[in-house]
């Protein structure tokens, strides 16, 4: 678990990693529900297996997507998990996490 809160969770779309390159990209929702906002800051923390290669994302969620670099690139066999939460404009709540996991 990285973030437990009341905000209402965001859920993952898409996760994509690929080998050879360090770019990351995960997709959601963007449109806000229950006690979301479209000035949510969405974050997702993209961490290998064995933890040498990570990546920490962050945007709005009416973007919709997150792109970002890794530390190192991708190669064959890593083992990827993803950690997706909310943050209200306020900062005052978060959301439960959502997780996901990708193997290159």
């Amino acid at each position: 678990v990285v973030s437990k809160g009341s905000l209402d969770a965001t859920s993952f779309s898409t996760v994509n990693a690929t080998n050879g390159s360090a770019t990351v990209t995960v997709t959601f929702d963007s449109t806000p529900a229950g006690n979301q906002s479209a000035a949510d800051t969405i974050y997702c923390v993209v961490m290998q297996e064995n933890g040498d290669k990570y990546a920490v994302l962050s945007g709005a969620r009416s973007a919709g997507t997150l792109t970002g670099s890794l530390s190192e690139a991708a190669a064959t066999g890593d083992q990827f998990y993803f950690y997706l939460f909310g943050v209200s404009p306020d900062g005052r709540k978060v959301s439960d996490n959502d997780t996901d996991s990708l193997n290159i």
